[in-house]
């Protein structure tokens, strides 16, 4: 310590104990005064702290109203208000009882949300405060009062609490309420005070007026002592600003770091401030027009920079904390982060910037990454909407068309053959079938995972669609194969695949109109870590990857994103139903697979399709069914369409039973219940409104009947395999039903029997 810093606080500490001895003397003689008043009034004092407990009792309840009416509008809707409207609310509501210090909301963690003086100091953590355990731990404990001291220590405070309850009951948090006895005080005892001791104050203002005197006498004697050191001081002054600049610079370095003297431009930039900013040491920053000319700002961040550091400077904002692109000689577009603050001279003009500044690209490419995942998620949810609804229409559709496929096909056989009315039905038919097919497209797509798998050979699948397909090859069209994986297989369904490789193949080939090129790659590739594409995520595993490449004109981004959304298609009206790439979606994402799309204006299109290898299989073959003749069997027919009891009545009638047919599945129940030996088999359809025809079966079996039966409908899941195992189900049937399927299924199950 230096002789001059020893004499100026030697001169300090003798002032200050001349100060306080004259301090001490008017101290001891106020409070002898004090106690003389205070003894002589003690009496009136008892009674005026019985008014106190009674207007206490009263502040209490009042507290009680108010935090119960706290409660009631933060539960009915209040937390769902913004933060600013939440702290008015509070606020607004402290005004009802002048008594309470503040209002405040707890969360469940008890983690100081809201309050109401939110600007009086930081709120806090009170998860171990005893009032908030009891409101948690304790679901009956109503209004809870606990004595604690103010933050000062000084002056003890009641905290009074109810608990926060979410719609279903359960802990949602606690509103709490301070009152201090200082604020209780306040209408009782302090104005009956002030008037006992009031000669006291007369007597204490003379006192130190005297006192006052004797101190302003010391501190001129100090301060003239003093005098002599400012100079000095102020030269210390100054090189402790320059001591704390740098030290700033230096904790700063490693994120680079400006200070800018506003009148004259730079004081000190750093060598990675500038790196961060595309500078060369050696560039020019004499002024701020030097710096607008200098740093390579993105068009879009242009004005969000200049009204943060504005705003600032003219006081409007605490300090500067803005993020911004900046472009790199090498063309690269790099993010920064930069905040800081100014200082400012006594009449509050800013005087110095200081801006530290880093890196945050990482941290953009992560919310980049978050971001696309929270889209594919909301694409997956929408899609998995989109199949239900399709399946829900499907399956009426399905019903309609089997009605029309089977009167219509009834028909035909009743009209000579070459007739305009035979012709005219065979169109009916066409139009049916291809409405069928669009019809069954829409119920894979809506069956998502639930369809049976099994290994597939892969490369034959597609080997399969190039024969089918090329002899209808326009004559200016090449395809090129590279099949490299001839023992890989997937798991899945052989038709479904053999549709996924059908729709993109064809779809490339009208890509490229008359003439072009086509080129089918497939491969094995392995994936060592997750790896998200346009549609759809892969995990660690082998895959077999199959690229359909077009030399087409090519797809912007926006297009290439929405291909394979239901119902979208670039094609005109009638030459498209939008829904082949819907299903490729489906199919692929039900084999635990992705989609990638690589696609521009003018430079043809790749579509690759990502499935996991499974064991090597071929896909499974099946013979189509003989056609059979009952012996006037009675089959129990149950559909809620009445068109398709009409029919199946009349297939039946035709292929030798008899039928008994209802559209009401309870009437259907109770028919079988009256006459249970007649029946020998039940034909029911699966959803229906009243009893669907799994719940018709359990029914009868529940009663001890085991007759066989067969259920039709157009949307066969896993689900509904497995019910049918569970029953006893003989058979599950596809809807619309030919005549030779059902005979087949007939024939198997019905069992003849002798009649008396």
């Amino acid at each position: 310590m230096s002789s001059r810093e020893r004499l100026r606080r030697l001169i300090i500490a003798a002032g200050a104990l001349v100060a306080a001895n004259i301090a001490l003397a008017v101290a001891c003689d106020g409070w002898r005064l004090h106690q003389q008043l205070l003894a002589a009034n003690e009496r009136e004092m008892r009674n005026l702290a019985a008014a106190l407990a009674s207007g206490t009792a009263r502040s209490v309840q009042a507290a009680d109203v108010l935090l119960r009416d706290t409660a009631a509008w933060y539960e009915a809707g209040g937390r769902f208000e913004d933060e600013a409207a939440i702290h008015a609310g509070l606020a607004a509501r402290s005004l009802e009882v002048p008594q309470l210090n503040s209002i405040t909301i707890v969360d469940r963690s008890g983690l100081q949300r809201y309050r109401s003086d939110a600007a009086a100091e930081a709120l806090g953590d009170v998860s171990g405060r005893g009032y908030f355990v009891r409101q948690r731990d304790q679901p009956d404990a109503g209004f809870v009062i606990q004595s604690v001291p103010t933050r000062s220590g000084r002056t003890p405070a009641l905290i009074l609490s109810r608990a926060l309850r979410r719609p279903d009951g359960s802990f949602d948090g606690v509103v709490s309420a301070i009152l201090t006895l200082r604020e209780l005080q306040g209408g009782a005892v302090t104005r009956d005070e002030r008037d006992v001791l009031a000669p006291w104050h007369d007597e204490m203002a003379i006192a130190g007026v005297r006192a006052a005197t004797a101190l302003l006498a010391v501190l001129f004697t100090v301060v003239a002592v003093l005098h002599q050191l400012r100079r000095i001081d102020a030269g210390e002054q100054a090189l402790r600003e320059s001591q704390e600049r740098y030290a700033l610079a230096m904790d700063a370095a490693d994120e680079g770091c400006i200070e800018w003297v506003i009148p004259a431009g730079p004081a000190f930039v750093s060598s990675k401030w500038r790196w961060l900013h595309g500078l060369d040491e050696h560039h020019p920053l004499g002024t701020i027009e030097d710096l607008k000319r200098s740093v390579r700002l993105h068009a879009e961040d242009v004005k969000a920079v200049c009204v943060a550091i504005d705003r600032h400077l003219e006081g409007g904002t605490p300090g500067v904390d803005v993020e911004y692109r900046v472009l790199h000689p090498d063309g690269s577009w790099k993010w920064v982060h930069s905040r800081g603050r100014c200082f400012r001279h006594g009449q509050n003009a800013p005087l110095r910037l200081f801006l530290a500044s880093h890196g945050i690209d990482a941290r953009k490419e992560a919310e980049a990454s978050r971001s696309a995942l929270q889209m594919r998620t909301q694409e997956d949810r929408r899609m998995e909407a989109l199949g239900t609804l399709a399946g829900g229409i499907a399956h009426d559709f399905n019903n309609l068309l089997g009605a029309i496929l089977g009167f219509a096909g009834m028909a035909r056989q009743l009209v000579e053959e070459g007739s305009p009315v035979r012709r005219h039905i065979d169109r009916v038919l066409q139009a049916a079938s291809r409405a069928r097919s669009i019809v069954q497209r829409l119920l894979q797509f809506s069956r998502s995972g639930e369809t049976g798998k099994s290994p597939v050979n892969f490369q034959r699948v597609v080997e399969e669609v190039v024969v089918i397909h090329s002899p209808a090859l326009p004559a200016g069209v090449s395809v090129e194969t590279r099949l490299h994986a001839p023992d890989a297989a997937v798991a899945g369904d052989a038709a479904q695949l053999y549709q996924v490789v059908a729709n993109l193949y064809t779809n490339a080939i009208q890509a490229v109109g008359t003439a072009g090129q086509v080129r089918l790659v497939l491969r094995l590739a392995q994936v060592e870590a997750t790896q998200a594409l346009l549609h759809g995520e892969l995990t660690s595993g082998r895959y077999v990857r199959l690229d359909v490449e077009d030399s087409g004109p090519g797809m912007l981004p926006d297009t290439a994103v929405r291909i394979f959304e239901p119902f979208f298609t670039t094609r005109g009206p009638g030459e498209g139903t939008g829904l082949g790439l819907w299903v490729v979606h489906g199919i692929v994402s039900d084999a635990a697979g992705a989609i990638d799309v690589q696609s521009g204006a003018g430079a043809g299109t790749r579509i690759s399709v990502w499935l996991p290898v499974a064991a090597p299989g071929d896909p499974a073959r099946t013979e189509p069914p003989a056609t059979h003749r009952g012996q006037g069997e009675l089959i129990l027919v149950v559909d809620d369409e009445p068109l398709l009891v009409e029919l199946a009545v009349e297939q039946l009638t035709e292929l030798g039973y008899a039928a008994l047919a209802y559209t009401s599945s309870r009437e259907a129940l109770q028919a079988f219940l009256d006459a249970p030996a007649k029946v020998d088999l039940v034909l029911t359809d699966e959803k229906m409104p009243e009893l669907s025809g799994s719940e018709l079966v359990a029914a009868i079996r529940a009663r001890g009947y085991d007759l066989p039966v067969i259920i039709m409908s157009g949307n066969v899941t896993a689900g509904l395999e497995e019910r049918a195992r569970a029953l006893g189900i003989g058979e599950l049937l596809r809807k619309p039903l030919s005549d030779e399927a059902m005979a087949a299924a007939l024939a198997r199950w019905v069992r003849p029997k002798s009649r008396p």
